[in-house]
């Protein structure tokens, strides 16, 4: 039954995705110092997936682009996602984001 419900998730994406060029959402919810990291790696880890675990699950392609630094210090990127196999159109569209 859930491979069922996946499957369905994973039309309705691919229908809604050929609506848009690109998706983007943050890489990671929150960057994390090494010390924190260090005193509990399993659940930091779990929250690092926040914006972007489910484009796995629904089959998508998506690249990670640096695109900057927060006031600490601590880079900041955003991930652009859309369907399975626009690797090649993706990474020129993160290209572009980079080099602007």
């Amino acid at each position: 039954a859930a491979q069922y419900t996946l499957q369905g998730f994973r039309q309705q994406a691919a229908s809604l995705l050929e609506q848009v060029d690109v998706l983007v959402t943050p890489t990671a919810a929150t960057c994390y110092t090494i010390d924190q990291v260090q005193a509990d790696p399993m659940a930091l880890n779990a929250r690092l997936g926040y914006y972007t675990n489910f484009m796995n699950l629904l089959d998508l392609a998506a690249v990670a682009v640096p695109t900057g630094f927060l006031p600490s210090g601590v880079g900041f990127g955003l991930t652009l996602f859309q369907r399975a196999l626009s690797d090649k159109y993706l990474l020129s569209m993160a290209g572009a984001l980079q080099h602007h």
